[in-house]
């Protein structure tokens, strides 16, 4: 059975507009996190307590670096000079040293997302919070990030990042790190 052409035209004309029609009401805006975050309240506050946290770990693993570099750098001095069964056994005691080290490495930065997360959520509730209102009172449809580095080319015009600070410094009390009393 053939289709007459001119509702074949009619049906590829129609297409286009609907697509227009539905893309009209399609709504996009962008923002940077990186920026919003920085900007939010208590974010310095909770970054402040976080390096406060953190200043043990800090000194705890530049001592044990030191320490390390001290055995390697006597190591080398000595190196030709020591019968070879000492040469392995510092060689060892080097190896352990840098073992434990990495261990400790590892379980401080475990720590630290720890803290950190934990300084960190209350004022990320806020942000997402803040940013899923502004979302439904301005109608977008898609709201993208731009600190994701996966918008190649927007209009300015569409980046809402100041107007969330603006709310959320206007609207919000800073959240108190979460450890702290």
């Amino acid at each position: 059975m053939r289709v007459p052409r001119f509702i074949l035209v009619g049906a590829m004309l129609s297409c286009p507009a609907s697509a227009l029609q539905a893309q009209s009401q399609l709504r996009i805006a962008y923002l940077d996190s990186q920026v919003i975050l920085q900007g939010a309240p208590g974010a310095k506050e909770a970054q402040d307590e976080f390096d406060r946290q953190m200043q043990n770990s800090t000194r705890e693993l530049t001592t044990l670096a030191a320490e390390l570099d001290t055995l390697a750098a006597r190591y080398q001095q000595q190196q030709g000079s020591l019968l070879p069964n000492v040469r392995q056994a510092r060689e060892a005691e080097i190896q352990q040293k840098d073992q434990r080290y990495q261990a400790r490495t590892t379980e401080l930065q475990a720590q630290a997302d720890t803290i950190r997360q934990r300084l960190m959520q209350p004022i990320l509730e806020q942000i997402t919070a803040m940013i899923e209102t502004m979302r439904a009172e301005g109608g977008y449809s898609l709201i993208l990030d731009a600190a994701a580095q996966s918008i190649v080319a927007a209009d300015p015009e569409l980046d809402i990042t100041e107007d969330v600070i603006i709310r959320l410094n206007r609207t919000a009390a800073p959240a108190p790190p979460a450890g702290t009393p």
